[in-house]
C-alpha cells in the first residue's frame, strides 16, 4: 500500500497537472465540436474555413498540454506524444497545401464529389 506523502508527490496528483489535464480535454472538446461542423459544411471560404482554423489552433492547443503531460510521465506517455505529433504534423501539411494551393494537390470539385460529401 502507498502511503499519502508519496501519492501526493506524484505528477498525477498535483493540481497544476490536473490542471492541464483539464485545458488538454477543453481543447480537444472545441477539437471535436469544430473539426464535425468544419467537415460538414460546404467546402470553401466562410463556414468551413472558420471552424477549420479554430480546430487547427485547438488542436495545436491540444498537442501543447499533451506533450506536457507525456513530459512529466514519459515512460508510460511517450507514445502519445508521438501519436498527437503525428496529428498536428498531418493538420498542419493539408493546412498549409490547402492555404497555398501546390500544383497538383487534389482538388475535389466535380458534381460527384459534392454529391458524396453533402450527402454524408
Amino acid at each position: 500500500m502507498t502511503s499519502r506523502s508519496s501519492r501526493a508527490s506524484h505528477p498525477v496528483h498535483l493540481p497544476v497537472f490536473l490542471a492541464i489535464v483539464g485545458i488538454h480535454v477543453l481543447f480537444g472538446l472545441v477539437c471535436t465540436v469544430t473539426g464535425v461542423v468544419a467537415m460538414a459544411s460546404r467546402k470553401g471560404r466562410g463556414r468551413h474555413s472558420d471552424f477549420g482554423t479554430i480546430y487547427y489552433w485547438s488542436l495545436v492547443g491540444v498537442f501543447v498540454t499533451a506533450t506536457a503531460l507525456a513530459v512529466v510521465r514519459w515512460v508510460e506517455d511517450y507514445h502519445l506524444f508521438i501519436l498527437g505529433a503525428l496529428g498536428l504534423a498531418a493538420a498542419y501539411w493539408a493546412r498549409r497545401a490547402a492555404r497555398h494551393r501546390w500544383r497538383g494537390w487534389v482538388r475535389h470539385t466535380s458534381p460527384e464529389w459534392e454529391f458524396h460529401t453533402s450527402s454524408c
